[in-house]
């Protein structure tokens, strides 16, 4: 038995290697695969002593990220091998911003950081009065950015001098959106109650509010500026379309959970996730629902959408590829832990956290399956016979979606 246990799983990574890397397909999963829609195989993963909340940034080579062991890390792209850390006095919920030679990002010890990118030396830093993990916007040479102080900051990019500052009535999560000379950006707290139910739109150049719209409930979810609309979820759990200039609502589609997930246009859907465990596509110019797909938990990750596919991850501890068209699942990797990280993709591979500690790195590979395979469906057949157990490589792996 044991000679069997053996060359079964023998021949399962064999196969594996040839028809579908790092995939094996559950019993009975449908092989077929039509429009060669990437698969994901597994590249590398990257250690922190905490969770990996912040969403990773890359760029000439080099992953950039935050985790809550009060480190922000530069990971070699494509070995997954740490080329810097640098330590702060807090967590590192923030997500970068890369800005020429400069990387910016914010720690619960209430500073704003600016290191330089290729060796993590500290150019400068800017102290607020509470924890900052609002991500960073660079533009026009100015970064822009938030703190659970209630105020959104605009300093100079290049040396850290305060621009102006604007107060607002709760903490600032969001990551800002700067578009058409103005800066846009929501109040409230994603982790407690509390008073901030507004989007702001201010002149970019002197922070004077140009207008503000209240919504039912806390809004944590970065907005996102096309084609004339800004799109952002709220706590009271609607995805919004506001006229970009005016504050004019246009139209609102109600989720059945709070939205903290911000918002992706592309190919003329909207995707976004929300607190009831879909995500969502919708119809960018209506608002009329294309398709949901369910998860076992939270979607608070955002998506990433490239060559078709829409990329996120959930609060069930999983990293989905989905059709962006359909809504169809087509594969997804198990983590250990909650994936609040969004996505981000360079070179064919798509890095991204989860809670569990790690950073990884999944190379998407196009490749044709069999529409009969006959080695997957011998190797069942063995299995179901001997009634073997086979485990796992690891505690993290493939499934279809």
């Amino acid at each position: 038995m044991a000679i069997l246990i053996a060359l079964v799983t023998g021949l399962l990574n064999f196969f594996e290697t040839i028809s579908q890397p790092d995939t094996i397909p559950e019993k009975g999963a449908n092989q077929q695969s039509a429009d060669r829609k990437p698969t994901g195989r597994f590249k590398w993963e990257f250690r922190t002593d905490g969770g990996v909340i912040s969403s990773p940034v890359i760029t000439g080579g080099t992953v950039y990220v935050g985790s809550t062991d009060w480190h922000f890390y530069a990971v070699d792209a494509k070995t997954g091998q740490k080329k810097w850390q640098f330590k702060t006095g807090g967590p590192v919920n923030s997500s970068p911003a890369v800005a020429g030679r400069l990387v910016y990002f914010g720690s619960d010890d209430g500073y704003l950081y600016s290191l330089y990118s290729r060796t993590g030396r500290e150019k400068w830093r800017f102290k607020t009065e509470r924890k900052v993990d609002s991500t960073p916007t660079v533009a026009g040479g100015t970064v822009y950015f938030g703190s659970h102080d209630a105020y959104l900051y605009a300093l100079d990019s290049q040396t850290g001098q305060a621009l102006w500052k604007f107060k607002t009535e709760d903490r600032v999560q969001t990551r800002p959106a700067v578009a058409g000379g103005l800066v846009y950006f929501g109040s409230g707290s994603r982790w407690g109650p509390g008073p901030g139910r507004h989007l702001y739109a201010l002149d970019s150049q002197t922070g004077q509010e140009r207008w503000r719209f209240k919504t039912g409930g806390r809004v944590t979810a970065s907005p996102v500026i096309t084609a004339g609309l800004v799109y952002f979820g709220s706590y009271d759990g609607f995805l919004y379309a506001l006229d970009s200039r005016t504050g004019q609502e246009q139209w609102k589609f109600k989720t059945d959970g709070p939205i903290g997930s911000f918002p992706v246009v592309a190919e003329g859907l909207i995707y976004f996730g929300s607190h009831d465990a879909y995500l969502y596509a919708l119809d960018s110019q209506t608002g009329q629902s294309k398709w949901r797909f369910k998860t076992r938990f939270r979607v608070e990750s955002s998506p990433a959408v490239v060559d078709g596919v829409v990329y996120f991850g959930s609060d069930d501890t999983d990293f989905y590829a989905v059709d962006s068209q359909s809504g169809k699942g087509l594969w997804k990797f198990e983590t250990q832990g909650n994936v609040f990280s969004s996505p981000a993709i360079s070179d064919n591979v798509v890095f991204f956290g989860s809670n569990d500690f790690h950073l990884y790195a999944i190379e998407l590979i196009r490749c044709v399956i069999r529409s009969k395979p006959r080695h997957y469906e011998l190797i069942y057949a063995l299995i179901d016979s001997y009634d073997i157990k086979l485990q796992p490589k690891s505690k993290r792996r493939f499934a279809p979606g």
